[in-house]
């Protein structure tokens, strides 16, 4: 019952807040993550409008942790993987490859070939636009 006990840190002024707190409680999804990041935007950019400066740079330091939170999220969760991980990924392919026409003549100069070209595809390898959309890096 860690979320009823969480629920309890807060003690807010109507009732109807302390149940939004409990609503936001019972979820752990990464929608929420990228509500909570969304929020967090809107709020800097209304304390930008109004002047307010060290709401403003406190805002933007939440921001960034809540960023960070879930650019490791994803990779914790093998939503997005790291160079070196793909690196492995292909050359397990190509040891795959390798077992699988090992039998056939010539089959050395061929495996030479395909993990030579498999190594420049990785060389040159870059996310496209559609599937960093939304994305901001990490400071």
């Amino acid at each position: 019952m860690k979320n009823d006990k969480s629920k309890e840190l807060y003690r807010l002024a109507s009732s109807e807040q302390q149940k939004r707190v409990g609503e936001f409680a019972d979820v752990e999804d990464s929608t929420s993550r990228k509500n909570e990041i969304a929020v967090c935007r809107t709020l800097i950019e209304e304390a930008v409008q109004k002047g307010n400066v060290s709401l403003a740079n406190s805002l933007l330091n939440t921001l960034d942790r809540l960023q960070k939170n879930e650019f490791r999220r994803q990779l914790i969760e093998h939503e997005l993987l790291t160079r070196p991980s793909i690196f492995r990924f292909a050359n397990r392919l190509v040891e795959i490859m390798c077992d699988e026409i090992s039998q056939l003549n010539g089959w050395e100069d061929v495996m030479i070939r395909v993990s030579e070209r498999v190594s420049e595809a990785l060389a040159e390898l870059k996310n496209e636009a559609k599937d960093t959309e939304g994305l901001s890096l990490p400071r």
